[in-house]
C-alpha cells in the first residue's frame, strides 16, 4: 500500500490553489448593466480579456453593439442584451435563464439616472424623484434580488453596486437614491459573507465625458472611465467594501462635518448654479440612462 507524505499532500494542496487561481482568473463570468457607455463600457472592456465570458445589457442598441465588438477582438465571448431593468419579472426570468447556462461569478449593478441626465424640463419634483427611485433602486434591486440565492446555494459570487459619492451629500433625490443603495449594499456585505458571497460599492469620482472640452478645469479635474475601470477592478479582486479614490472619499468627509447651516448655504449656491436656466434644479435638457 503506497503511503502519501506530508510533503506530496502539500505539493498537492499548492498546485490545487494554483489551479483553483488560475481558473479564478481566466474563467470569470462577467455580468454587467448598464454597459452601452461611461463606467459600465469601460468596465466591459476591461474584462474582455484572457478568453473571459461577459454579458452585457443596455438601453441603446447601436453603441451596445459597438461595446459587444470592442469586447470580443479583446478575446472575450460575449453575450449582449437589450432589456427593461424596471420590468421585476421579466428581470427575474431572464436573469435566471442566463444564469442556467452561465453560471454568474461577478454581477456589476450599474444602471443610473441623475438630475444632470433626466428628462422634461418642465418634470415637478415629484414625478421626477418617482422616475429616479424606479431606476436607481428599484432597477438595481432586480438586477440583484433574482442572483441571490443561486449565488447562495452555490456558497460564492460577488456583487458590485455602482452608488455615487454624491449619496454623502443631501443634493435632492439623486443623492437620497444613492445613500440608499450604499447602505443596502454594505449591509447585504454583512448579511451574504456567511455565504461567501462578496459585496462591493462602487463610489465613482468625477468622470470625463465626451462633451468636456479637454482644456477645461473640469476636465482637468475628471478621471477617465478607463482609468476607473481598473481601480474597481482591483477593488473587486481585493474584495474592499467601498470602492473609491482616497482623496474624493476625504473630500466627502470633510464636507460631512462642515456645520449644517454652512453646508446648506454650499448646497443651495451650488443647487442655484447648477439649475441656472432651468424650471427647478430636477431637470435638464436631455434624459439618458446609464446604457
Amino acid at each position: 500500500m503506497t503511503t502519501t507524505t506530508p510533503i506530496q499532500l502539500l505539493s498537492r494542496l499548492i498546485l490545487s490553489l494554483i489551479a483553483l487561481s488560475f481558473s479564478i482568473a481566466f474563467s470569470v463570468i462577467c455580468f454587467i448593466f448598464g454597459a452601452s457607455r461611461g463606467i459600465g463600457k469601460a468596465l466591459a472592456v476591461q474584462y474582455s480579456t484572457n478568453g473571459k465570458k461577459v454579458i452585457i445589457t443596455g438601453h441603446d442598441e447601436k453603441t451596445l453593439k459597438e461595446v459587444h465588438t470592442i469586447c470580443a477582438r479583446r478575446g472575450a465571448t460575449v453575450i449582449s442584451h437589450l432589456i427593461d431593468e424596471t420590468d421585476e419579472e421579466a428581470m427575474e426570468k431572464w436573469l435566471k435563464e442566463v444564469d442556467s447556462q452561465n453560471q454568474i461569478d461577478l454581477l456589476i449593478a450599474n444602471t443610473s439616472v441623475s438630475a444632470v441626465t433626466m428628462g422634461d424640463k418642465n418634470m415637478d419634483i415629484e414625478k421626477y424623484t418617482d422616475v429616479l427611485f424606479d431606476i436607481n433602486i428599484s432597477s438595481i434591486l432586480n438586477t440583484i434580488h433574482p442572483l441571490i440565492p443561486l449565488f447562495r446555494s452555490r456558497r460564492r459570487g460577488q456583487i458590485a453596486i455602482v452608488s455615487s459619492l454624491m449619496s454623502h451629500l443631501p443634493i435632492g433625490a439623486y443623492s437620497a437614491a444613492k445613500a440608499c443603495m450604499s447602505t443596502y449594499g454594505e449591509a447585504l456585505r454583512l448579511q451574504l459573507c456567511k455565504y461567501n458571497i462578496q459585496v462591493s460599492v462602487i463610489a465613482p469620482p468625477y468622470i470625463r465625458s465626451s462633451s468636456m472640452p479637454t482644456t477645461s478645469l473640469k476636465y482637468k479635474m475628471a478621471t477617465s472611465a478607463e482609468d476607473f475601470a481598473i481601480f474597481c477592478q482591483n477593488g473587486l479582486i481585493n474584495n474592499e467594501p467601498i470602492i473609491s479614490p482616497w482623496s474624493a472619499e476625504l473630500v466627502m468627509t470633510i464636507l460631512g462635518c462642515v456645520p449644517v447651516p454652512l453646508l446648506d448655504c454650499f448646497l443651495q449656491s451650488y443647487l442655484s448654479f447648477s439649475s441656472r436656466g432651468n424650471k427647478n434644479f430636477s431637470s435638464s435638457p436631455k434624459h439618458t440612462k446609464s446604457q
